[in-house]
């Protein structure tokens, strides 16, 4: 009888032992899982708090300053931290010319904006045995890497056509302004990269990935026509940087923008 009731309470003890071991398994369970949650929770809260940013001073939008020239007739706009100096380099009105320049906080990006009357020309022949870029060339080397339409629709260029007699005349069509990049040196090999605004003429395009060799430069500038085929001062918007970098770096895209928002006026 003795061995039926220890057998007989066994039975129980162990039902016993069995059901608080799974109370505690689930009180378990439940700190975990709520510590889970409550870590979910918070995660989400800082997601939430990171997604929401304030703008500030330091990461708006700056104000932006006008500039106007009287002898080029040409605008632009730029950031009012930077700062703009002018330079009339010749006075007499049937040839004055005007230069400014554009140059960011920090002083490493200078603009160059000017006008001026005078006809371009100049030629270079490299030597056969000259190459692009090198040192100890003859002539200068340039390469326009892209380009860029500008919202200019009111500058003419001047259009040759030739009759049968072999008489040429001139007409006056709308051209393209264009913002280019370029890769540019000069005879010596020193390098430089830039961005310039320029004409691209049908029949006359500004050709890109084509390095050449000759009378080619790193001042860049606008030839100016009206639709009667009155010639206005030419005008200049380029500048240049040490290094590839110049074209990609923080300011690249606030220099874009002037360039962009240069207007010339034809009347």
């Amino acid at each position: 009888m003795k061995n039926l009731n220890q057998k007989a309470f066994a039975v129980p003890e162990a039902l016993l032992v069995i059901v608080i071991i799974s109370m505690l398994a689930g009180t378990g369970y439940f700190v975990w899982n709520a510590k889970q949650n409550t870590d979910e929770s918070l995660d989400k809260s800082a997601n939430a708090n990171q997604a929401v940013v304030k703008p500030t001073v330091a990461n708006s939008e700056a104000k932006l300053s006008s500039y106007q020239d009287t002898i080029g007739k040409f605008s632009f706009s730029y950031p009012s931290n930077w700062t703009t100096h002018k330079t009339i380099t010749n006075k007499d009105s049937s040839a004055a010319s005007s230069i400014v320049t554009v140059t960011d906080p920090s002083g490493k990006a200078v603009l160059h904006f000017g006008a001026d009357q005078g006809g371009r020309g100049g030629d270079c022949q490299p030597k056969a045995t000259d190459k692009p870029f090198m040192a100890g060339n003859d002539c200068n080397s340039r390469e326009n890497l892209s380009t860029d339409l500008l919202d200019i629709k009111n500058v003419y260029y001047a259009k040759e056509q030739q009759n049968t007699a072999g008489k040429v005349t001139l007409t006056y069509e709308p051209t393209s302004v264009v913002l280019v990049t370029y890769h540019f040196a000069d005879g010596g090999g020193k390098q430089m990269y830039g961005m310039g605004v320029t004409n691209s003429n049908p029949g006359d395009e500004v050709l890109i990935n084509k390095p050449a060799m000759g009378y080619v430069g790193g001042q860049d500038f606008v030839t100016v026509y009206d639709s009667k085929g009155s010639f206005k001062p030419n005008v200049y918007a380029y500048t240049n940087g040490a290094d590839k970098n110049f074209l990609t770096n923080d300011n690249a895209g606030v220099i874009k923008a002037i360039f962009h928002s240069l207007a010339i006026a034809t009347q």
